[in-house]
């Protein structure tokens, strides 16, 4: 995962298990003053604990006053409608 400048967070064609922990740190860090982005355009595939990182995200993002917000590929479209989350995540 990079941040861009503007402070999106984009991330990677494929998320591992192994990566999960490092944005969990990463997400304990941001101050909500606004909205986070998430860029997801590119990605491929995704750990099942991912979602979970997805949903502790907009939880606190929400708690502090602000939303999660989030760019799918059509690959991770497909994957939340078919766990039937896409509209948990819609703005």
């Amino acid at each position: 995962m990079t941040l861009s400048q503007n402070g999106s967070w984009i991330f990677p064609e494929k998320i591992e298990i192994n990566d999960i922990h490092h944005y969990s740190e990463q997400l304990s860090r941001v101050r909500f003053d606004n909205d986070i982005f998430f860029d997801l355009s590119n990605t491929h595939t995704i750990h099942s604990s991912f979602v979970g990182f997805l949903i502790i995200a907009k939880k606190e993002a929400e708690r502090k006053g602000g939303e999660l917000k989030l760019e799918l590929s059509d690959e991770m479209n497909k994957l939340f409608s078919l766990l039937n989350i896409e509209d948990y995540f819609k703005d």
